[in-house]
């Protein structure tokens, strides 16, 4: 499946959106032709206002995970859960992060950042949880079969980042420079490696195993 090519059937963001916010809704090909006759191409562009409204109370008032306990859960224990989060937002510049995605989001239609770990330090062994912005969110591609606004129901994601060809080498000594191509697809060909970069792709999925549960006499139950 062309995860791209369902993306556009289903109305979602395939990249349309952007260029039209950064370039007008002229099509390139008849703006060109346009300038060339002398003719101009105007546009009023008025998404860009309400997009730096949206950009600007995110700013603002940045969003912010909390804790809250269940009928019987501990206070003190969702408390401490809290604090912790709110000191991995801190070291993560998290409303940063988080203004960016919404203003992606306002633009064209889909924002993303990540979870993730990294190292302390070169010379350190031990991680620390970070929150990270995804900059280009149109490398992101979940699952069409998802059903949730959020995508939390997707059975797979890819994440795919160009890398600069002399890092690639650097980083990957050794690794084949091996082009990616999709029978039937109009964007995979040629984008996987080209003369400056080649890109890399993280693939998620969600992995399955069968369980059985046991119910007991008194009411009690066990996997």
């Amino acid at each position: 499946i062309d995860i791209r090519e369902q993306r556009r059937a289903d109305g979602a963001d395939t990249g349309d959106e952007r260029r039209t916010f950064a370039n007008g809704v002229w099509p390139d090909k008849i703006r060109r032709e346009r300038e060339a006759q002398g003719r101009i191409c105007l546009t009023i562009n008025k998404s860009r206002t309400i997009t730096r409204q949206v950009a600007n109370e995110l700013r603002l008032q940045p969003p912010a995970i909390s804790v809250s306990p269940s009928e019987d859960g501990d206070v003190a224990v969702a408390a401490v859960i809290e604090g912790l989060i709110r000191s991995i937002e801190q070291r993560s510049k998290a409303k940063r992060v988080y203004a960016r995605a919404g203003e992606d989001a306002a633009r064209g239609n889909m924002g993303f950042w990540r979870v993730t770990t990294d190292y302390l330090s070169p010379e350190s062994f031990d991680q620390e949880i970070l929150i990270k912005p995804i900059l280009n969110p149109l490398s992101v591609l979940y699952d069409p079969a998802a059903q949730d606004s959020t995508c939390r129901d997707a059975r797979f994601c890819f994440v795919y980042d160009d890398m600069p060809r002399e890092e690639f080498l650097r980083r990957f000594k050794g690794k084949a420079e091996t082009p990616f191509y999709a029978e039937g697809s109009t964007y995979c060909d040629g984008e996987w490696v080209t003369d400056n970069t080649i890109r890399l792709a993280e693939y998620w999925r969600v992995e399955e195993k069968a369980k059985k549960l046991l119910q007991f006499n008194n009411g009690g139950a066990c996997w």
